[in-house]
C-alpha cells in the first residue's frame, strides 16, 4: 500500500500537470497567466529538469515584481560603480 507521502507527491504532480495545460505556448521557458484574480507563473526548473507552476494573488505578484525591479536597479548601480 502506498504511503501518504507518495500519494501527496503524485497529487502535486497531477495538479502541476493540469496547471501547465493553461499556458498556450509550451516552448516558453517562463510564462505568466492572469486568471480569476490569481497569477500563474510557469517556468522550467533546469536543475531538476521539470516544469513548475507557481500561484500568486495579484497583490503578491505585484509585490514580487516590484521587489525584482528594485533588485535589478540596485544590481545595475553596483555594477556601474565598479
Amino acid at each position: 500500500m502506498p504511503n501518504n507521502r507518495n500519494l501527496k507527491k503524485k497529487s502535486l504532480k497531477t495538479k502541476h500537470a493540469f496547471l501547465r495545460t493553461l499556458f498556450t505556448d509550451p516552448r516558453d521557458r517562463y510564462a505568466v497567466q492572469h486568471m480569476n484574480g490569481f497569477v500563474l507563473v510557469r517556468q522550467f526548473n533546469a536543475p531538476i529538469k521539470e516544469w513548475e507552476v507557481a500561484i500568486f494573488t495579484e497583490e503578491s505578484y505585484a509585490k514580487r515584481e516590484h521587489w525584482k525591479e528594485n533588485r535589478d536597479k540596485e544590481k545595475s548601480l553596483s555594477d556601474s560603480q565598479e
